[in-house]
């Protein structure tokens, strides 16, 4: 399936998948976990093809096959497997006609994975973009074609989202919780957070 998908032919294409999905359901009788198993196998293997073709750094877009992994583990049924199964193979296969495309998604990947790491600490754009090979200019580019806001913006994004969670599932005070979710201080925490959601912390947690 892998080599036929690096192909061209949209014919050959559509007939390969269904010989292969037809082949998977025999031999999974009915089993969605048997299923799961060969089809993450195939996505994977046409992934590292993939990077091959395109001549991408090995690995270059495993943050982007893990997403689909995720969602083909997160799939109970077998048609759910099967639909999120030809959605992945459709985006993958864009990456193949366009591969300045595969590029641009996987650096939008790993710069969401940047700041999911990074966030509790002091991050600035600049410090960012010279962790990840980029100018800042290319870096909020980036920010606002992927994520539809600027690197700052999208950082305070992440940071009140995880102020929301622990206020919502834990005891911590608010100076607690602004330091954890890295503001600089508990007041602009408080004026940030206010301003993102009508309501300060201690409302936010009385009445979410």
């Amino acid at each position: 399936l892998a080599e036929v998908f690096l192909r061209d032919s949209k014919a050959e294409k559509a007939s390969a998948l269904d010989r292969y999905l037809h082949d998977v359901l025999h031999h999974a009788a009915g089993r969605a976990d048997l299923a799961r198993v060969h089809l993450i196998n195939a996505l994977s293997l046409y992934s590292a093809q993939l990077e091959k073709k395109l001549r991408l750094p090995p690995g270059r877009l495993s943050g982007l096959l893990a997403d689909w992994v995720s969602r083909l583990e997160k799939s109970r049924a077998t048609h759910e497997l099967i639909a999120s199964f030809k959605e992945a193979l459709g985006v993958f296969v864009k990456f193949s006609l366009n591969p300045a495309t595969a590029q641009w998604a996987a650096t939008v990947k790993d710069l969401k994975a940047y700041v999911a790491k990074h966030f509790r600490s002091p991050l600035t754009a600049g410090q960012a973009a010279h962790q990840m090979g980029l100018s800042r200019s290319s870096l909020n580019r980036y920010a606002r074609k992927g994520m539809g806001m600027g690197f700052n913006e999208y950082v305070q994004k992440v940071r009140l989202e995880e102020a929301k969670r622990m206020l919502r599932a834990s005891p911590f005070s608010v100076a607690r919780i602004a330091q954890e979710c890295g503001f600089s201080s508990s007041g602009y925490f408080i004026r940030a957070f206010k301003k993102n959601t009508k309501k300060t912390p201690l409302r936010f947690r009385e009445n979410p």
